[in-house]
């Protein structure tokens, strides 16, 4: 008896196809017979589109630091999976569109490596705050994301923020910052009430109002230091 198989491509996305060609002497003749088998499987798509399309290979070595991040911190904690869950409904809603421009055109490739860079510079360094408080996941995650968020308002926010500022002047009220401040710590009060019940409305509502306000602190704090410098150097010495 001979037997042939082979494995084809699979028909379709989620099947792969095994065809088995049997040859077995049967009666003074060869006889032929062949078999096949599906097998349903699933494809995992990368969950990192625009890192994807940005460094062209899901195995370069920053794709590869933000799955195991992602897969083996964050996602470990029942703080990082409903954070992922909220992130996930906001990146999702753009990524594909940004990813395939980004994949198609080689300038936007190189500008997006560009753009890229210090957030890539900045979860490293969340990364290693989380390793501190890795003693209590829960606590690490909300400390990464109260290191990084900072952090990347600085980069990417506040810079044309103060260039607006540069033509138009901005103020902004003290109650103002009073009510983002009372909202940060309705936040983080929420948070610690989210955990130990393992609420998840609860925690992504707080997860949200954190993010948002501690942005919000960071954007004003930013602009009001600026305006007292901008202030102080246009008085005369004496």
């Amino acid at each position: 008896m001979c037997i042939r198989d082979r494995l084809t491509a699979p028909p379709d996305e989620k099947t792969l196809r095994l065809s088995v060609d049997a040859y077995y002497w049967q009666d003074g003749r060869w006889v032929h017979q062949e078999e096949e088998w599906y097998k349903q499987f699933e494809i995992q798509v990368s969950e990192c589109l625009i890192a994807t399309a940005t460094y062209g290979s899901e195995l370069s070595p920053e794709l590869m630091f933000l799955r195991h991040f992602r897969d083996n911190a964050v996602l470990t904690t029942f703080t990082g999976r409903q954070f992922m869950v909220l992130f996930n409904t906001i990146y999702y809603s753009f990524s594909p569109a940004v990813a395939s421009a980004i994949s198609s055109n080689e300038a936007l490739r190189a500008t997006a490596r560009v753009v890229l860079y210090p957030l890539m510079v900045t979860l490293h360094l969340g990364s290693a705050v989380y390793q501190l408080f890795s003693f209590n996941p829960e606590l690490a995650v909300v400390v990464f994301c109260l290191t990084v968020t900072p952090m990347l308002t600085l980069i990417y926010i506040v810079p044309w923020t103060l260039l607006l500022s540069r033509r138009r002047k901005i103020r902004v009220p003290r109650t103002v910052f009073e009510a983002v401040y009372v909202t940060w710590l309705t936040s983080g009060v929420t948070l610690l009430l989210a955990i130990p019940l393992k609420a998840p409305g609860y925690m992504m509502a707080g997860g949200a109002l954190m993010v948002v306000a501690t942005m919000v602190l960071t954007l004003i704090t930013a602009v009001k230091t600026f305006t007292r410098l901008k202030e102080s150097k246009a008085q005369p010495s004496f």
